[in-house]
């Protein structure tokens, strides 16, 4: 059994990941700004390491015997785009990441492999164009974020690494799908725009164990997309499939463009965003998907509530 660093480890991916080690067996140290949650333990399995990335702290010891780190750790992108929210975008993942990289370049660690998450937001929006790994970086904040965020982690030399460019995470606990479950439950869900954009999403699970793969099989460090086969599937696809399994309808036509862009200003390019892309590469290191099919699951999901 393996020891599993988490940043990050309490939020919608991170606790899934977390619950994921646990079922398997393995140790985990979830790193926590809570410093209730340092005496707490909620199985044998996993216990809480107190940091603070604002001042450069971290728990003494915290690498000692572990195997690998997983950083997850950044503010919540659904939030209103303030000011200062952007400014806490930005730096809950630079920071977060940049002091992770500093302790371990300079401690001697038995770390056998560092995977940070990023954003397929990098690429910012490139409709009618497939994008790989080895695509530039596109404009926008999204893509400001990721572009900063993976240069942090360009600076590790102490141990390999993986960036992880995660598309949109389908899950029935958080993110898009919750809110269009929500909307359902009130018959108000309607596509954004015109529903056409393409969307690359990734059911929890997949993600969950392609973070796995990548710790636990002997592939190629860099970067890698994180999103289905399915990369034609759009914001229409995906309501329309949801309304089917829950005997719902979804309401056409759909929020105007305008009006997305009034009601949420800059944090609209999220779902006005048109995104293809491509995951052959993880493919090609011989990860295998549970849920390439999107109306697969998405029935998964529900059936789970996970």
């Amino acid at each position: 059994m393996a020891t599993y660093i988490i940043a990050g480890g309490s939020g919608l991916i991170g606790g899934r990941l977390v619950k994921k080690l646990n079922t398997l067996g393995h140790q985990v140290k979830i790193l926590s700004h809570s410093k209730e949650k340092l005496t707490s333990k909620t199985n044998t399995l996993t216990s809480f390491y107190f940091w603070d990335p604002d001042k450069e702290t971290i728990s003494d010891n915290l690498f000692l015997n572990a195997d690998y780190v997983i950083n997850l750790a950044g503010a919540n992108v659904n939030a209103k785009w303030t000011k200062d929210y952007k400014k806490e975008l930005l730096d809950s993942r630079v920071d977060t990441t940049r002091l992770l990289v500093k302790k371990l370049n300079e401690e001697n660690t038995s770390i056998k492999a560092f995977i940070n998450s990023s954003a397929i937001g990098y690429y910012g929006s490139k409709s009618k164009v497939v994008l790989d790994e080895n695509s530039p970086a596109g404009d926008g904040f999204l893509a400001e974020i990721c572009v900063k965020w993976e240069q942090e982690v360009e600076k590790l030399h102490a141990v390999p690494y993986y960036i992880v460019r995660t598309g949109i995470v389908l899950s029935t606990q958080g993110g898009a799908l919750k809110e269009f479950n929500n909307l359902m439950n009130m018959n108000l869900a309607a596509p954004f725009g015109n529903g056409e954009q393409h969307v690359s999403w990734i059911h929890i699970d997949d993600l969950v164990n392609l973070y796995l793969f990548l710790c636990n099989e002997n592939i190629s460090t860099g970067i890698y997309n994180a999103v289905s086969e399915n990369w034609t599937a759009n914001w229409n696809d995906i309501l329309r499939i949801l309304a089917e399994l829950r005997g719902k309808r979804m309401l056409l036509p759909g929020i105007p463009e305008f009006v997305i862009k009034l009601m949420f200003g800059e944090r609209s390019e999220i779902v006005l965003t048109d995104l293809m892309i491509d995951s052959a590469k993880i493919k090609s290191s011989g990860f295998k998907y549970e849920y390439p099919d999107l109306k697969a699951a998405i029935q998964d999901l529900l059936n789970k509530d996970i």
